[in-house]
């Protein structure tokens, strides 16, 4: 069975936070955020692209050195 649950998340950014891309990257307005209840709202979409490209620089700063994988960890 599966069972839902809900979380509140504090988000707090140490850089920029960027979510999608520019619809005309020659208008004046760079990626528009909603709001919902007063709050700044996050697609999930954003979240889980931030936490993979996260994960991915984090396993190659580890795994990749000199060039090359470590043996072994190629895949």
């Amino acid at each position: 069975m599966i069972t839902e649950k809900a979380y509140r998340l504090t988000v707090r950014t140490s850089e920029p936070l960027r979510i999608g891309a520019k619809k005309d990257p020659l208008s004046g307005a760079d990626n528009p955020v909603t709001r919902v209840g007063g709050s700044i709202a996050i697609p999930g979409s954003s979240l889980k692209g931030a936490l993979r490209n996260q994960i991915e620089s984090y396993l190659i700063d580890k795994l990749y050195q000199g060039g090359r994988w470590q043996p072994g960890k190629e895949e």
